[in-house]
This record gives C-alpha cells, structure tokens and sequence, in this order.
C-alpha cells in the first residue's frame, strides 16, 4: 500500500502540473489571438 501511494503520488502531481501548464498556455495563446483580432479591427 505505501508504495502505491509513494509510486502514485508524484505521477499525478507531474501530471497535475502539465495539464495546468497546458490550460496556461492554451489561455495566453487565446488572449493573444483576442489582442491581435482588436487591434487589426481598429
């Protein structure tokens, strides 16, 4: 039992922390697509 937890932990932390850096990165790519729509509106 303690190994699973000490085999599963990190994994999911690691995994936990791609899928925030992949939310960041797919929100910042969409606000840069916002920006530059605004500016060639203008």
């Amino acid at each position: 039992m303690i190994i699973r937890i000490t085999a599963f932990g990190p994994t999911d932390l690691i995994l936990g922390l791609i899928a925030l850096v992949k939310a960041l990165y797919h929100l910042l790519l969409y606000l840069y697509h916002l920006l530059l729509w605004l500016l060639l509106q203008h």
